[in-house]
């Protein structure tokens, strides 16, 4: 699995320590909506790194909770908050990530891959691997697989491509209508294709929290999205 630093390393992208400072992106008031798009897809890749100290305590608290619903009632359209739930313990975090997302013998109880679900079952990994690398190489990302271990079809580094889509659409001079169109596109023949049946696989298994909690955000956030931008991008082309 991914670590915490290996998601950020996976397209080449300095960590924290790479880089002296922030680079400052102004972001005009009305884009401020989709800057709570691009937080969200970050948070939710976060959750599903294998878990850290810091993430196992933001876990078992449900301030992940908080962290997520800030988020929600920023978004350019409605969408349901995450729903209250018990604390939980740490090591019960750990271990149901581990018996959840961890490969111990043979396939793990809930693939963390595209290509175990819908239309990636139907494709090659070699197919599948270059359709995503087009997707990242085409928008500056090198795609590092030794940092990686999840491969591109892994769930982590998707959601990591569709913040880094939503914040350089935030950042746009034009408005963002090619990184729009891109997270459209992407959703539509990825993301979007498999992460439902993964949130039901997720839901599905017994004592899954918080992760059957956070996999139902995920679903539900993916589609409500996909539904906004197909409908932004379909506004954008009729009045051009």
């Amino acid at each position: 699995m991914p670590t915490r630093d290996g998601a950020a390393d996976a397209f080449g992208l300095p960590d924290e320590e790479g880089q002296a400072e922030p680079v400052a992106v102004a972001i005009p008031a009305e884009r401020q909506a989709d800057t709570a798009r691009s937080g969200l897809y970050a948070l939710l890749a976060s959750y599903f790194l294998f878990p850290d100290i810091n993430l196992l305590k933001l876990l078992a608290s449900g301030d992940w909770r908080t962290q997520c619903n800030e988020l929600v009632t920023l978004l350019p359209y409605s969408l349901s908050a995450a729903e209250p739930g018990p604390a939980l313990e740490e090591r019960t975090v750990s271990l149901t990530f581990s018996r959840l997302f961890d490969v111990v013998q043979g396939l793990p109880a809930v693939s963390l891959l595209e290509r175990r679900y819908g239309k990636g079952r139907t494709k090659t990994q070699k197919k599948l691997w270059e359709d995503l690398l087009r997707y990242y190489n085409h928008f500056g990302l090198e795609f590092a697989e030794a940092a990686a271990e999840g491969g591109p079809d892994h769930l982590v580094n998707q959601l990591e491509f569709m913040h880094y889509l939503s914040f350089l659409q935030c950042g746009s001079g034009d408005a963002g209508g090619d990184f729009r169109r891109a997270q459209r596109d992407f959703l539509t023949n990825h993301l979007g294709q498999w992460s439902s049946e993964f949130a039901l696989a997720a839901q599905a298994e017994p004592d899954s929290e918080p992760y059957r909690q956070v996999a139902k955000l995920l679903t539900e956030f993916i589609a409500s999205d996909l539904l906004y931008l197909q409908t932004e991008c379909d506004r954008v082309a009729a009045r051009d």
